[in-house]
């Protein structure tokens, strides 16, 4: 990853990012706006009960930050993404991370 940055808090968990990653060979850089969501439980209100931390993204469209663009740059889509972190004793933790996405690269180059 080149850069990210957070451009606009749209709440006291959420907010929108922009990422960025670099060119390598011959694959154009990605970037993507993300609008990230974080969401904590205690132990005592959680499905697993065990404290848990969540943080959840999908990509946005906002033409009011193009500025931020990089012309040569393909805009990458995920759908959905997260990570989930389980707390397993005081020190330690679980993390389960989820992402669809559509980064735009040939599965030739992929593989």
């Amino acid at each position: 990853m080149k850069e990210a940055k957070a451009v606009k808090q749209l709440g006291p968990d959420c907010f929108i990012t922009h990422i960025k990653t670099k060119k390598i060979a011959m694959v154009s850089s990605r970037e993507q706006f993300l609008c990230l969501s974080s969401r904590s439980q205690e132990a005592d209100q959680s499905k697993s009960g065990k404290r848990e931390f969540c943080i959840s993204g999908k990509s946005k469209e906002l033409p009011e930050f193009a500025h931020l663009s990089e012309p040569s740059a393909v805009r990458g889509n995920a759908v959905l993404n997260g990570f989930l972190f389980i707390e397993t004793s005081p020190t330690q933790c679980e993390c389960h991370f989820y992402l669809e996405s559509d980064f735009k690269i040939s599965l030739f180059i992929a593989k």
